[in-house]
């Protein structure tokens, strides 16, 4: 609102600060948060899945709301079934730290499944880990195809490999 000082007015007017802060706050109460905007919540009613990833990450970490870590994954995971890729390379991560690495690994696949250059590179490296030459290979190639520059000098450096 600095920007528009010419539209600010004094209070009870609707355009006053302490009216649009009121209005933030009432409006963040019925998701659990500090201050949030109508224009989120409505993308997150009708299912936009970037705005669902990020209340769901801000819920998991605590960040201008309460930490509810199940909000937060509820959250993520509707936005997965959206198909963000995003949300699910955050459910890998929470369900790798927490141990359930199965569960983990199916999101990091969606997200691979997805075309998302970073899960595909770290289910490279799961692949690697786990003796699965051939699907580390292919991660890597699809990958460099979507022009991941990491996966272009891993595969460039095998070939280096097998050549000497």
């Amino acid at each position: 609102m600095k920007c528009f000082t010419g539209q600010l007015k004094n209070f009870p007017h609707p355009r006053s600060v302490e009216a649009i802060e009121a209005l933030a706050k009432l409006r963040a109460s019925t998701v659990g948060v500090a201050y949030a905007e109508a224009f989120s919540l409505l993308q997150t009613v009708r299912g936009n899945c970037e705005v669902q990833t990020t209340l769901g990450l801000m819920h998991m970490k605590g960040l201008g709301c309460p930490r509810k870590v199940d909000v937060g994954i509820a959250l993520l995971e509707q936005a997965s079934m959206a198909g963000s890729s995003r949300a699910d390379f955050n459910l890998y991560y929470h369900f790798n730290d927490i141990g359930q690495h199965a569960k983990a690994l199916s999101y990091l696949v969606k997200a691979a499944d997805r075309d998302d250059t970073d899960a595909l590179f770290l289910l490279a490296d799961e692949y690697s880990r786990s003796g699965n030459a051939a699907k580390m290979e292919h991660c890597l190639v699809r990958g460099a195809r979507l022009g991941d520059g990491r996966a272009v000098r891993l595969l460039k450096n095998q070939k280096e490999r097998m050549c000497i």
